[in-house]
């Protein structure tokens, strides 16, 4: 009897150790594919902040589109109309109420940024560390990216993959505050017209450039 108790907790134990090790060359290699493979992308998305206490403080949604490198549009239509472009060197904020549009430099704005992460702009390997998440109790692998440098609004990145897709991300900032974005409809690679990463600054709009405050 106690060989088999014996023998018992060791296979726990094997497994308690292998699963953890699995999940992250899973969720690793998924993470992989994805930056290596995908060009385009199309997808719904729905984005929730959460404060420190876990309580919803923001929510949003809208469709995002993918051109790498460095080329995406992000499309808010709920609660208020957003679109936020860029075209590899310039991102573009226009601010539909507001009557406003914001002009930046690309790199300088999302370097080491989990935009330019989906955007597929920068090097996993030299801007974060990587890591697996332990104790998650959905069928979805889990990878956590911590930024290298310091010079960063956010202190980690969650990634989460599905059957080889990207379902979700989770960004905690360095206030621990959590945004999290769900990706629903997911296309890879579609043929996407280029002309949705140009901007054209419409009439009747205030112009705020910040390209020449770097």
């Amino acid at each position: 009897m106690k060989r088999m108790i014996k023998g018992a907790s060791y296979t726990a134990l094997l497994v308690a150790v292998l699963v953890p090790v699995n999940a992250y060359a899973n969720a690793l290699t998924s993470l992989e594919n994805f930056y290596a493979t995908v060009n385009t992308l199309k997808a719904q998305f729905r984005q929730t902040v959460f404060d420190t206490d876990q309580q919803i403080i923001d929510q949003s949604s809208g469709i995002l589109y993918i051109a790498r490198p460095g080329k995406f549009r992000w499309e808010y239509s709920s609660p208020l109309p957003q679109t936020i472009i860029s075209d590899a060197e310039k991102i573009w904020i226009h601010d539909i109420e507001l009557e406003q549009v914001t002009v930046r430099n690309y790199q300088q704005t999302l370097a080491g940024t989990p935009a330019e992460l989906l955007a597929g702009n920068g090097d996993l390997r030299t801007q974060y560390k990587l890591a697996a998440i332990d104790g998650s109790t959905d069928t979805m692998e889990w990878l956590s990216l911590t930024p290298i440098s310091d010079d960063t609004q956010f202190e980690e990145v969650q990634i989460g993959f599905k059957d080889n897709t990207l379902v979700t991300m989770r960004l905690i900032d360095s206030f621990e505050r959590t945004t999290q974005l769900i990706f629903e409809e997911l296309e890879e690679n579609p043929a996407i017209n280029l002309s949705l990463f140009s901007f054209e600054v419409p009439d009747n709009v205030d112009l705020i450039d910040n390209t020449t405050s770097f």
